[in-house]
């Protein structure tokens, strides 16, 4: 739970496509080498193993269970994963509700719907929390990426 609670500000991510229209559903990850007010240095080109994945308007958190990175955040090895990478293996856990909006979206989380506004970068995009805060939401600038390659959840 404690882990989930920051990743739930990336969420806002997977509300509106970053690199093109198009439908919520997807997987996002948050950049790896992106901080809560530092865009990312590589372009977001390695995304972290948190992350969430977006389908007929529910929201689930994703943990990648085999990430082999090395050079991740804290030189946590395995914590990380390139975006070119085609395929991999999950967990699942349900969270919530999406609605999108004009300018982002809503995620209904623990009695609380929190909006974000969404900015499209070129290779990522940036969340950051709008209106009255729910208790579970930071003031923080979320750096996100969809990925589009194959995962196989695992129960």
């Amino acid at each position: 739970m404690q882990r989930i609670m920051p990743l739930l500000f990336i969420l806002t991510l997977l509300i509106v496509s970053p690199v093109g229209a198009g439908s919520l559903d997807g997987l996002w990850f948050s950049c790896e080498y992106a901080h809560s007010k530092t865009p990312p240095t590589d372009n977001c080109q390695v995304l972290d193993d948190d992350g969430f994945l977006i389908k007929g308007g529910k929201i689930a958190y994703v943990k990648i269970a085999n990430g082999d990175q090395t050079g991740c955040r804290g030189d946590r090895a395995g914590q990380c994963f390139d975006r070119s990478r085609e395929t991999l293996k999950a967990r699942t856990m349900g969270i919530g509700e999406v609605t999108p909006t004009p300018d982002g979206g809503m995620i209904s989380y623990l009695w609380c719907t929190q909006a974000y506004t969404v900015t499209r970068r070129e290779t990522h995009a940036e969340v950051r929390p709008s209106g009255e805060r729910c208790l579970w939401t930071s003031d923080k600038t979320y750096y996100v990426a969809r990925w589009s390659g194959k995962i196989t959840i695992e129960e």
